[in-house]
């Protein structure tokens, strides 16, 4: 898909194939973006956009953006994923006769065992709750966790991967993540997103520049929004070029 910033004269291509990096040095401008893409409003948002398929056609699509804003406390126990992993994995059962046979012999096993435990009680007792593999799962918590002795770097390609396995639609927008990783580490996490066919865009308040990492970059500088804002009230739209405007969109 495309990101189209109404009033700015560029595209971010945001796809699975290339990471794009947004740069807006301006913090007001980049605080306004950042709040309009969250908003999902699209060209009534505070900073009106649009999304774009490869012709240029408006896509309308639900949740364009997953928004990871701390990679500290990542958010393993969001239910979207708690639940997701259970679906997973409930439907990998239901598509392999072979385990679906052994977990209900499981479930049998543990009522006959419940049973022989029970015989010298005086009453007949039995669960309560049919034998089933999702509600198992749920009960004892499956999922992935925060490990607090990993490195940032391990515990975000670990909840990339836990995304990948719930097959999350959304890209994933990181709103100034780089400021947290080395270079060698900000091309890990590119290249893991990439064999995880993952879209990721970085929305950033400064530019850095990752020697090696390739990536769609678009930069709007603090001397393009100050040219703008000293245009008469009838020239609103912004639309720089490359040798005054201060705005660059490069990709390499």
């Amino acid at each position: 898909m495309i990101l189209k910033l109404l009033n700015f004269d560029f595209k971010i291509k945001v796809s699975n194939e290339l990471p794009s990096v947004l740069v807006v040095e301006n913090r007001q401008m980049f605080s306004r973006i950042v709040q309009s893409l969250v908003s999902g409003e699209e060209s009534f948002a505070l900073e009106p956009y649009v999304l774009m398929d490869d012709d240029e056609e408006i896509l309308r699509i639900r949740d364009p953006f997953y928004f990871l804003l701390d990679p500290v406390n990542l958010p393993f126990k969001e239910r979207v994923f708690t639940a997701g992993l259970l679906a997973q994995f409930d439907k990998a059962l239901g598509e392999d006769e072979a385990i679906k046979k052994s977990m209900d012999e499981i479930g049998h096993d543990i009522n006959e065992r419940l049973y022989t435990l029970g015989l010298p009680f005086h009453g007949d007792y039995s669960l309560g709750v049919e034998w089933e593999l999702k509600k198992y799962l749920k009960t004892f918590a499956l999922g992935s966790n925060l490990e607090p002795d990993a490195t940032m770097l391990d515990n975000l390609i670990h909840f990339f991967e836990l995304y990948a396995d719930v097959k999350h639609p959304s890209a994933i927008a990181l709103v100034n993540c780089m400021n947290y990783f080395e270079d060698i580490d900000l091309i890990a996490i590119c290249e893991r997103a990439f064999s995880l066919k993952i879209p990721l865009l970085f929305l950033e308040s400064s530019f850095r520049n990752v020697p090696n990492l390739k990536a769609s970059r678009a930069i709007i500088t603090r001397d393009f929004i100050e040219r703008c804002t000293k245009l008469p009230a009838e020239d609103h739209l912004c639309s720089g070029d490359n040798d005054h405007s201060g705005f660059r969109a490069v990709s390499f």
